[in-house]
């Protein structure tokens, strides 16, 4: 029961954090329920014979942390798709796909 509990936590950790902070402070975040959880389970069997199932939190928490990770990935993508097509609208093809190729000479023109 604990290690749903746990997970539920994790879960609704990541997923309050994830549009706030970035992907390696998230990562962070996650090594450390990971690190977390394991030291707990590693105390509460040392010195009270409670024995926690480590897989199951553990696993839960990697694909949580996946999922956003993939999530965040495809909504980037889709941002610059997006954005590029709007672009799109206003730039000859040429010069767009010299801004693509050397972005440090797509400067507007005065």
């Amino acid at each position: 029961m604990l290690e749903i509990f746990s997970s539920t936590i994790a879960a609704l950790l990541f997923l309050a954090l994830a549009p706030i902070v970035r992907a390696f402070t998230l990562f962070l975040t996650a090594t450390l329920a990971v690190a977390t959880f394991a030291g707990t389970s590693w105390v509460l069997y040392a010195q009270y014979q409670i024995l926690l199932i480590r897989r199951f939190p553990l696993i839960m928490t990697l694909m949580i942390y996946i999922g956003l990770t993939l999530i965040g990935y495809i909504q980037e993508e889709a941002d610059r798709k997006r954005i590029r097509s709007m672009f799109a609208q206003y730039l000859s093809p040429q010069r767009g796909r010299a801004a693509r190729a050397v972005p440090s000479k797509a400067q507007a023109r005065r």
